[in-house]
């Protein structure tokens, strides 16, 4: 059987049924795919201003006091979960 005739001898319910989980599901897509994109742009957004102000300290402090400076403050290098 051809499955536009199954789906012509279904009851109008059922039409009804597959057509609205057919749009929910859309809908919810959709959604997750705006939710993935947005907040995967604003992640990257904030690691990479803690990391440029994290480079901007490092760099500060380098031309303040040089290598032994960055010696004696090895946790800015190496702190946290981020390096910089």
């Amino acid at each position: 059987m051809r499955p536009d005739r199954l789906i012509a001898r279904l009851p109008i319910r059922a039409k009804l049924t597959l057509a609205y989980t057919g749009l929910i599901a859309l809908v919810l897509g959709a959604i997750g795919v705006f939710l993935y994109f947005h907040f995967k742009s604003g992640l990257d957004d904030g690691l990479n201003a803690t990391l440029s102000a994290r480079g901007d300290d490092v760099s500060a402090l380098l031309r303040q006091e040089g290598v032994r400076g960055l010696a004696r403050r090895r946790g800015l290098l190496a702190g946290g979960d981020l390096t910089a």
